[in-house]
């Protein structure tokens, strides 16, 4: 990713960032550690993202990053809950991290889930989701590999993520997400 680029999703979208960040460890200059990660990642991985999935990835992988700051934290300072109990604020960040491992799972669920019924549904939209967004290929990449268009693969991609939504929408949004 070029600098200037970087410089203008920074501009666009730290304030956010922080927000995430912030909303999760309530700690300003953790968060501000958080977010700096956060963007250094985009700076090395965002040339492999197209422009509009920035700014979700920068969201997910703001709260992702915080949520590790935060299980790093509490690894080191169990041994001072074990000795004094009085650090009550990281045994509730423990309990908030069991209820995010639950969530994990349910989460992984239905994307295995999604991916089985995808795959009887129409190989061709498994194979492209796949190749997209699990193995991270360039979709000029994906798109050569099938002998389509990048257009075609755009519009057969829109039709596959709309059966998605159709299909499993709801139980995405039970699972608060």
């Amino acid at each position: 990713m070029q600098e200037h680029q970087l410089n203008n999703f920074y501009q666009k979208y730290y304030k956010v960032a922080m927000k995430v960040a912030f909303n999760k460890v309530k700690d300003y200059h953790m968060a501000q550690d958080i977010v700096q990660e956060v963007f250094l990642k985009l700076f090395l991985n965002g040339d492999k993202l197209e422009a509009d999935v920035i700014k979700p990835w920068i969201l997910v992988v703001t709260d992702h990053t915080a949520v590790d700051y935060l299980r790093k934290y509490c690894k080191q300072n169990t041994y001072s809950l074990m000795e004094t109990d009085m650090d009550t604020e990281c045994s509730l960040e423990i309990l908030i991290m069991e209820d995010e491992q639950n969530l994990a799972y349910d989460c992984m669920t239905l994307k295995r889930k999604i991916f089985r019924e995808l795959k009887k549904k129409n190989p061709v939209w498994y194979e492209m989701i796949r190749s997209l967004y699990v193995s991270n290929e360039e979709p000029e990449r994906v798109a050569g590999r099938m002998g389509i268009s990048l257009p075609h693969l755009r519009t057969t991609l829109s039709r596959a993520r709309n059966w998605i939504r159709r299909e499993y929408g709801q139980e995405y949004r039970e699972l608060g997400l």
